[in-house]
This record gives C-alpha cells, sequence and structure tokens, in this order.
C-alpha cells in the first residue's frame, strides 16, 4: 500500500479531534460523503495479521495512527515510521502505544513463517542433528545462537538474545520476565 504524505497539521486539526482516552480520530464537522461530526473517522482494515483503522481524506488514504502521532506531536519524522507497541489482533491508536522507529526495528514484530519446524521465533529443527538450533538476524546478517536438546530452551535463548540486540524493540517467544 502506498504510503501517501499527510495533510498539513492545521488541516487535520480542522476537521478531526483525538481522542485520548481510546485512541479514536472523531469528525469535527460534517463532510462530504455521509461524514457527520462527532462520528468516529475512517474505518477498519485487515493488513497481514493486524486491522488498522484507515480514514480517507480528500480522495487519499491514510493510517489513522500517522494522523494521530503527526495531532499529538505537532510534526511528522519523514524518516522514520510509525509502529504500534501492541497490534494483535486490532492496532491500539492511544499516543502511549505508538512510537518511531527504523524499518529494523519494525521488522522484528514479524510473525513466523508459516512453513517452519518450531512453533518459535528463532527456532528450527535440524535433522541431521537431530537437535533444535536457534539464530536470529541482525542487520541481515544470521546470528547462531546455539544448538539445544529442548525447543523451549532454544526459543528462551532466542528470547535472550533477542533482548540483548534489540532491547525495547524485542520481539520475544515468551513474556520478557519468562524470558531469563
Amino acid at each position: 500500500m502506498k504510503i501517501n504524505n499527510l495533510p498539513k497539521l492545521e488541516k487535520l486539526n480542522e476537521l478531526l479531534e483525538y481522542d485520548i482516552n481510546n485512541g479514536n480520530l472523531i469528525w469535527k464537522k460534517d463532510l462530504k460523503g455521509g461524514v457527520k461530526k462527532g462520528q468516529i473517522a475512517g474505518y477498519l482494515k485487515k493488513m497481514r495479521n493486524t486491522t488498522y483503522r484507515m480514514v480517507r481524506m480528500n480522495g487519499k488514504l491514510y493510517a489513522a495512527h500517522r494522523i494521530i502521532f503527526k495531532m499529538h506531536n505537532n510534526t511528522w519524522d519523514e524518516c522514520g515510521l510509525i509502529d504500534h507497541i501492541k497490534t494483535y489482533p486490532i492496532a491500539d491508536n492511544r499516543i502511549e502505544n505508538l512510537r518511531v522507529v527504523n524499518n529494523s526495528q519494525n521488522l522484528k514484530k514479524q510473525l513466523p513463517q508459516k512453513n517452519r519446524t518450531s512453533i518459535y521465533k528463532g527456532v528450527s529443527f535440524n535433522t541431521k542433528l537431530g537437535k533444535w538450533t536457534s539464530q536470529i538476524q541482525l542487520n541481515g546478517n544470521r546470528i547462531h545462537i546455539g544448538v539445544f536438546e529442548d525447543e523451549v530452551i532454544a526459543a528462551k535463548s532466542y528470547d535472550v538474545k533477542s533482548v540483548e540486540l534489540f532491547g525495547v524493540y524485542a520481539n520475544p517467544n515468551f513474556p520478557l520476565d519468562d524470558a531469563e
């Protein structure tokens, strides 16, 4: 999906109000196409494994979280992406759940591929060894973490390395307090 440049902040503030309690954008006035003052702006659109709220203005489609970030911060960081800390199953657009990330940080949240041999991210079964291996990628380079008898231990070793490399942008298999 093409990412459209956002309208000017003045235009966004003229048309929309941000509800800080639930993360919704509310129309401030009636518009063409049946838009009524007080309605929640936009519609829900499923993309990959998450549902995002999309808002149409002047014939262009915008992700609500990008609008919200611009309105709340009175700016837009063109160099970064706006990421949801929690997304599943519906993206939470409250401002405390939004952050600026680079592409590498954003990709850390991808779900594992469907054709994997393990249910855990970063873990695969090595048929030659008859054991579980754990690995992670950093800047396009694969880092071998270890070989393990147990799939869960391999997954937890991935989690520890993920937190070490990516900090708050890590996407562990288990809650952080369980990864150690």
